[in-house]
């Protein structure tokens, strides 16, 4: 069995870096492959990449980054109203 990781550098999303990542993996089925022993090959890599990505995760500082995007939008009431949100029901 063999595995391969491919990363790819991706547009920042605010001030934060992004990059994109592939996980390949390629096994020779010449023989027989015992379920057990793949299986258990199968769990350990995934648990692994989750383990991963878990340290890697940004997502809270893609989030924040949004956020304060909308914030200025907020406080200064930039938008306006439609007409229909003056509807109460």
């Amino acid at each position: 069995m063999t595995a391969s990781l491919s990363f790819e550098k991706l547009a920042p999303l605010g001030a934060v870096p992004h990059t994109g990542v592939t996980y390949m993996t390629h096994v020779n089925l010449g023989g027989y492959i015992q379920h057990k022993l793949v299986n258990g090959k199968t769990v350990g890599v995934l648990l692994h990449l989750s383990d991963t990505r878990k340290v890697f995760d940004k997502s809270a500082d893609i989030d924040a980054a949004t956020r304060a995007s909308y914030l200025p939008m907020f406080e200064h009431g930039a938008g306006g109203y439609w007409s229909d949100d003056k509807i109460v029901f």
